[in-house]
């Protein structure tokens, strides 16, 4: 539990681009958070090309220390990452058909 007093480290943030709808997550310690909407290459790209009205900022939580940050941006990252859930699923689902696969053969071999 945190002081209330105590100020925050930082924050994790969502930046969404309002015409494609492409999130980005991430964290930052600034101060003055409010014109920081991240500093990746995707985003500063997107930013580039669409300019900066086309997105909106979130702050999803405030962190007290450096460890926390570290913690939450991990995991506002993938709830928020709906293709690397996708893909994690993919990935589970080809294992699992690949098990069934090799125990098949090695039934029928035995």
């Amino acid at each position: 539990m945190h002081d209330s007093k105590s100020p925050a480290t930082g924050i994790i943030y969502l930046t969404t681009n309002l015409l494609d709808g492409m999130i980005y997550v991430g964290q930052t310690a600034k101060e003055d958070h409010s014109k920081y909407y991240g500093s990746g290459t995707h985003i500063l790209r997107a930013i580039k090309k669409y300019g900066l009205s086309a997105f909106e900022k979130e702050i999803l939580y405030e962190c007290f220390s450096e460890e926390e940050m570290n913690e939450q941006v991990d995991y506002w990252g993938m709830c928020h990452d709906r293709s690397a859930r996708r893909e994690a699923f993919k990935l589970v689902a080809i294992s699992t058909v690949i098990t069934i696969l090799l125990l098949t053969i090695y039934i029928k071999v035995s």
